[in-house]
């Protein structure tokens, strides 16, 4: 069995909110065969760690509506690995919030991944649909994550995060493109330290109110991740 962890610190820089709050969306894999992996995650259905999500820091003055309040549980089985190409299935049971009052979802979709020498390109396609208090909003969302990732040097890569995502009902009002630019350094084997600026709604529709995209929402992220393998 293979291990991965990984523990993300999300600064929030937005505007009139600096540090409002700060999240710590811990990312654990366990490879229970070469195929198989199984997954506790406390990011958004798609979206970068640098979204947040998990433990919340600073309490209801600062933005946290609950110190902790999302999980998510799944698996993904690789379905397909030749020349280059890696596909798999995913399935996650995603528990958006635990209280106020309860959200839950299952999230189906595909990762693909493809590596050409120095540049890898993922992308992970998913529907997340809601499956209880759908008369309040838990319904489905739409999200396509895309990672164009570099090996610039030996120890380090530069990679970008973007995509689009958003509700299925009213989607041309409520998407977003979020745009993230970080790099990982390679610190000894099997463990990377690195960062990324993120933009969670660095384009929107103009339903979506100006404070909240664009430049006006943006977030720092620092992280570490350590593999058995």
């Amino acid at each position: 069995m293979t291990f991965q962890g990984t523990l993300p610190v999300v600064l929030t820089l937005s505007k009139n909110a600096i540090l409002k709050p700060i999240w710590i969306p811990l990312d654990l894999r366990f490879g229970v065969t070469n195929e198989f992996e199984v997954f506790v995650s406390h990011t958004y259905p798609g979206a970068s760690p640098a979204m947040g999500g998990g433990l919340c820091l600073g309490g209801t003055s600062r933005g946290c509506e609950k110190a902790y309040n999302n999980a998510m549980l799944g698996g993904q089985y690789s379905i397909l690995k030749a020349s280059g190409l890696e596909l798999a299935g995913l399935l996650a049971l995603d528990m958006r919030r635990f209280t106020g009052p309860m959200h839950m979802g299952v999230d189906v979709g595909v990762a693909a991944k493809y590596v050409a020498g120095p540049v890898s390109v993922k992308l992970v396609p998913q529907v997340s649909i809601g499956l209880n208090k759908r008369s309040e909003g838990n319904k489905e969302n739409l999200v396509v994550p895309l990672q164009i990732a570099v090996q610039a040097a030996q120890p380090i890569a530069v990679f970008l995060d973007t995509g689009i995502g958003g509700e299925f009902s009213h989607f041309s009002d409520r998407y977003a493109v979020p745009v993230g630019i970080g790099a990982s350094y390679l610190a000894m084997h099997g463990l990377d330290a690195g960062l990324e600026f993120y933009l969670p709604m660095a384009l929107a529709p103009s339903a979506i109110p100006s404070e909240l995209k664009g430049f006006n929402n943006r977030a720092l992220m620092l992280f570490a991740s350590w593999r058995s393998q």
